[in-house]
């Protein structure tokens, strides 16, 4: 997170609650204002996402969204239940409303509504054995009880696939790819009246 410190003279940093937003950016001159986040969307309602999009543009403010999962996570070596565990972990994240890994598109398309040009990069994890054991052991532990909430029916195999990916990990053969994209959305310029 940033500090106040961090930033350049002159620079305000205003933090709060998403319906707070426009209220933080309200007294702010065109041409001042940023609205950014990070790891947030996909934790959103796209009602949420849609929200914050509609205030950035009627701020005319830049958008600076970062780590927004997308759903992907590559393990190598791979594994056959790799695939039927992305698929549940992606479920549970779309539990109750929450965008998950459908978070970063619905943000383009509410910012391109909004007339923004858009840009987005690739900003994945890469994890194996030296970002640190017990690092890459939440990593499959939580995916795996994230699952298994969805999908009962996996927890015996997502068990012996835990065992599978510790033993790799031990080993130090363990790569995981963990997919996140950044997004950019600059506001259209202002129209000049003659």
């Amino acid at each position: 997170m940033s500090r106040v410190a961090d930033c350049p003279p002159g620079t305000r940093l205003l933090t709060g609650d998403i319906a707070r937003v426009p209220e933080l950016l309200g007294d702010l001159p065109r041409g001042r204002r940023v609205l950014t986040c990070a790891a947030l969307l996909d934790v959103l309602p796209s009602s949420g996402i849609r929200t914050l999009a509609a205030v950035a543009s009627a701020a005319a403010a830049p958008v600076l969204f970062s780590l927004t999962v997308t759903g992907a996570w590559d393990l190598d070596p791979s594994d056959p239940l790799d695939g039927p565990l992305r698929r549940a972990f992606d479920d549970h994240q779309r539990r109750s409303g929450l965008a998950g890994p459908d978070a970063l598109e619905i943000a383009v398309e509410a910012l391109r509504t909004g007339g923004s040009t858009i840009l987005t990069t690739d900003t994945d994890w890469h994890l194996d054995a030296g970002s640190g054991a017990d690092l890459v052991d939440r990593f499959l532990r939580e995916r795996v009880a994230a699952a298994v909430e969805v999908r009962p029916d996996l927890a015996d195999p997502a068990a012996d696939w835990l065992d599978r990916r510790r033993r790799h990990l031990a080993a130090s053969i363990l790569r995981i790819r963990v997919g996140h994209r950044d997004l950019l959305a600059l506001p259209p310029a202002p129209s000049r009246t003659r």
